[in-house]
């Protein structure tokens, strides 16, 4: 094909030339397009998954408040079981508190 090329007029290489480009510019857009679509995707799936495990941990915390559990072994279960830091078990405990208080009236 290259030799063939050689032989062509200097404009009709320049058009076949700028007909690559447009197909590698299209290709280039598809594969773009798929991947900032794909990322996007996953971004919702993230966020919807730190919403579920954040709502079963309010439930879990709820439930041991409602079995009497001390708060600081419940503090305990959820930085060993969810792999929570300190400072979000006591979050959590103090959302699971104020959940479990408002069912309670």
């Amino acid at each position: 094909m290259a030799a063939r090329e050689g032989l062509l007029p200097e404009e009709v290489r320049k058009e076949k030339i700028n007909e690559n480009i447009g197909e590698d510019n299209m290709a280039n857009f598809l594969e773009k397009f798929q991947s900032d679509n794909r990322v996007a995707r996953q971004e919702m799936i993230d966020k919807e998954v730190a919403i579920a495990k954040e709502e079963y941990i309010v439930k879990a915390a709820a439930a041991l408040l409602e079995a009497k559990v001390k708060e600081d072994k419940i503090k305990e279960l959820l930085f060993k079981y969810w792999d929570l830091r300190p400072s979000d078990a006591a979050l959590f405990l103090q959302k699971a508190k104020d959940t479990h208080l408002e069912e309670q009236k």
